[in-house]
């Protein structure tokens, strides 16, 4: 089935679009954008409120018997572009607004739809004591984090030390993989965050400092060599190759999140303490993680990934010629 994808994208310069004989990018006419300013859709309002106004075109057409494999080739391909372009574009990141309008055939209408290319989905329980269970190990651990916060909201913390100033980076780390929009790049700054809080400022040995450090922290755990043996390969391919683009890592950021919380609680013990890294690890063999540090989700809430999730949320009339005729011009 032959389907139109066409996506509106920001940040690119107008005298340096490329086209080929099945997708174009170009200029938005001056009608086109009066009609997109005048969408009552709430999420095109803010997008064309954000981007004032200042937005183009980027076309794909593919041949696919299904929907989903049609949209992942056209925004894959579109995001290889963006990827190129970002190395013209001084101070600015091309953006790709989250709405896309879907054409099938030859018909003259667009769906238009809202898209995620990747977030986290959650199943609740059926009588909400799972997540009561896990409210609980949340406030025990927010006891557990109120040094932290004690440290890094006063300028003038009496406690100063490699530690602390490794604690603070290592926190911020963490906080973007959250943010991330790709899982590699999530995984890739928790473990950096993790790596820094286990290595401090060693320069050579790093692998050998995480498996032996990190197995004797979570000596609970007989397997937790072979973990971060895994994760350290996966983190030298992303890092070094730039391998931190595929759906691998979603099933190892939770191995990532839950070995960097024990080392961060690890840590708060003996912040007031211990100055370096290196210092705190001397600690180990006789220190025992609390429950809530290593506690598993409940698995009635389970956590999912969730890619390229689409909505439907109105319809674009007769646009259809418009590409058309587009694609007559390129051919």
């Amino acid at each position: 089935m032959r389907r139109d994808f066409v996506f509106f994208v920001s940040g690119l310069p107008d005298d340096l679009l490329i086209r080929d004989i099945d997708y174009f990018l170009a200029p938005m006419r001056d009608d086109i954008r009066e009609t997109v300013r005048k969408f009552t859709l709430e999420d095109i309002q803010y997008w064309y409120r954000k981007t004032q106004g200042k937005f183009l075109f980027a076309v794909f057409r593919n041949d696919f018997p299904e929907e989903r494999p049609a949209f992942q080739d056209a925004y894959q391909r579109l995001s290889g572009i963006l990827d190129g372009y970002s190395f013209l574009s001084e101070g600015t990141a091309p953006e790709v607004w989250p709405i896309v309008q879907i054409r099938t055939g030859n018909q003259l209408n667009t769906e238009i739809k809202l898209f995620t290319d990747l977030a986290w989905g959650r199943l609740n329980s059926k009588d909400g004591r799972a997540e009561e269970l896990w409210k609980k190990r949340t406030s025990e651990l927010m006891q557990r984090f109120l040094k932290f916060f004690e440290i890094v909201a006063n300028g003038k913390s009496k406690i100063q030390s490699e530690l602390v100033d490794q604690l603070s980076l290592s926190a911020k780390m963490y906080r973007h993989g959250q943010v991330a929009s790709a899982f590699g790049i999530n995984f890739l700054c928790k473990f950096t965050s993790l790596e820094g809080l286990v290595c401090g400022s060693a320069l050579y040995g790093k692998e050998k400092l995480l498996k032996e450090r990190l197995s004797a922290l979570f000596r609970h755990e007989p397997k937790t060599i072979d973990v971060v043996d895994k994760l350290w390969r996966m983190r030298c391919e992303a890092s070094h190759q730039g391998k931190a683009f595929s759906d691998n890592f979603i099933p190892v950021i939770n191995s990532v999140e839950i070995l960097t919380l024990g080392t961060m609680i690890f840590a708060l013990n003996y912040v007031e303490t211990v100055n370096t890294v290196d210092e705190l690890w001397g600690k180990v063999r006789n220190y025992t993680l609390p429950r809530e540090a290593i506690q598993e989700r409940p698995p009635e809430i389970l956590q999912f990934a969730v890619t390229l999730m689409q909505m439907p949320i109105g319809i674009w009339n007769n646009i259809g010629k418009l590409i058309d005729h587009c694609f007559e011009n390129l051919s």
